[in-house]
């Protein structure tokens, strides 16, 4: 797969190959993480679209209902047993949003609900309500509804990750684009910062169900987040109306969650994931598992609290639990690690990049790895190398122009590029 972003972030135009494992090195404030971001949420908006659509149509279709109550108790009196027939025909409606038929059946009884909705509302006829009318006919529109579900989702998952400020400096508008080397898959186009228009090019099964080409994404930001969980799950029982003034990076909220709940059909007994879980436990002289609700660090006998282990083990505990759980899979699922050298001595640099490594070629997992370690790269490529995937492996680097704009240059055959600009400080002080 490819993403291209125009007018993204740091870059007025960026390419890059997410097929097998992708470095993208340089300096900090380069725009590494802006593309690792971007991923994530475009490909979360996707799934949890797909995923958490007929809630979000039940919702959406009920907040609208009540609008219209409230409508109507203001404008046109609503009696008592009006209101009861305008409920029950909702309930009617929703039942209909949960039932699974035939498309010609299901449009013949989408006809037939809106009919009466429409001769219930419209005596008179009223502006307001006809907007209202139109919402719920897109609502019961399959395609339509998931396409608003969609673009809502992705919406949030940019105002989450990037506080609005997704534009390239001093641009009005933006595109990213997934797809393959000759077709499309996703294109997004924002307008000041908002979503303007989001479609998919995807393939589709006999069913007509649309073929994703990444089932699932985890975004690794820092190991920090192993440390939050008791935070997520005070913010758990803040009231709704206060909890969505609380603002954070939604990546966040999603990998927390995946240490904490295992998921459904895990590959945890396959040899291939024991062998790498071992390889972990190994590394760390421990394993982590989940006690009410709490991550422990098992260590020959003993259990620690997240607080009071170390950073560098904490790093592999978050891939160790992501493995365990189920959420780092096959060819279906992306890892994105931004800067895994931190908080990490060089001799863990190598055995991290080994790691990653390890994940890729024996389960198939595409990584995308954001670094500005040359240890890291040197590493990466090491290893890639004898593990016989180097040609599925490709480096980036994210060249700063000015303080506003980088560039993103393919160097798979000049990885000096990065090593020049990153061990340049070493030389300075050791000269």
């Amino acid at each position: 797969m490819k993403l291209i972003v125009e007018n993204i972030g740091m870059f007025e135009k960026a390419e890059l190959n997410i097929d097998g494992i992708t470095v993208i090195a340089g300096e900090n404030d380069s725009g590494k993480s802006t593309l690792g971001k971007i991923l994530f949420s475009l490909i979360k908006a996707d799934n949890i679209a797909r995923f958490g659509f007929k809630t979000y149509r039940i919702n959406r279709f009920q907040s609208l209902i009540n609008k219209i109550i409230g409508f109507l108790k203001v404008h046109r009196k609503l009696t008592s047993e009006d209101e009861k027939k305008l409920n029950k025909l909702a309930r009617r409606i929703i039942e209909f949003l949960k039932e699974k038929a035939p498309r010609k059946e299901r449009e013949e009884r989408k006809r037939e609900l809106l009919t009466e909705l429409k001769y219930f509302l419209q005596q008179p006829e009223d502006k307001q309500l006809e907007k209202y009318i139109q919402e719920i006919e897109n609502i019961l529109d399959d395609n339509k509804a998931f396409l608003i579900s969609r673009k809502r989702e992705l919406e949030k998952q940019l105002r989450y990750n990037f506080e609005e400020d997704v534009l390239h400096g001093g641009c009005n508008s933006g595109k990213i684009i997934v797809g393959t080397s000759v077709d499309k898959l996703y294109e997004v186009k924002i307008e000041k910062n908002k979503i303007f228009d989001f479609r998919d090019f995807l393939p589709k099964d006999p069913m007509g169900r649309r073929i994703r080409p990444l089932v699932d994404v985890t975004l690794i930001e820092s190991p920090v987040v192993m440390t939050l969980v008791p935070f997520f799950d005070s913010l758990d029982l803040v009231p709704d109306e206060y909890r969505k003034d609380i603002k954070y990076p939604n990546m966040i909220r999603d990998v927390i969650r995946k240490l904490l709940h295992e998921k459904q059909n895990t590959l945890s007994e396959s040899p291939n994931v024991q062998r790498i879980l071992e390889f972990i436990e190994k590394l760390i002289a421990g394993n982590f598992h989940i006690s009410e609700n709490r991550i422990l660090f098992n260590k020959k006998g003993r259990k620690f609290e997240m607080v009071n282990v170390a950073m560098g083990i904490k790093s592999f505990g978050i891939v160790y639990l992501l493995l365990k759980h189920g959420y780092i899979r096959d060819f279906s699922t992306l890892l994105i690690v931004d800067e895994p050298e931190v908080h990490l001595h060089p001799e863990w640099h190598l055995a991290y990049a080994k790691l990653l490594v390890k994940i890729h070629t024996e389960l198939g997992c595409i990584i995308v790895i954001n670094t500005h370690s040359p240890f890291f790269v040197q590493a990466v490529r090491k290893y890639a190398y004898e593990s016989e995937c180097l040609d599925r492996t490709n480096f980036y680097f994210a060249r700063k122009k000015d303080s506003l704009s980088s560039e993103l240059l393919l160097v798979n055959d000049n990885l000096n590029m990065i090593f020049e600009s990153l061990t340049y400080p070493i030389e300075e002080v050791i000269s």
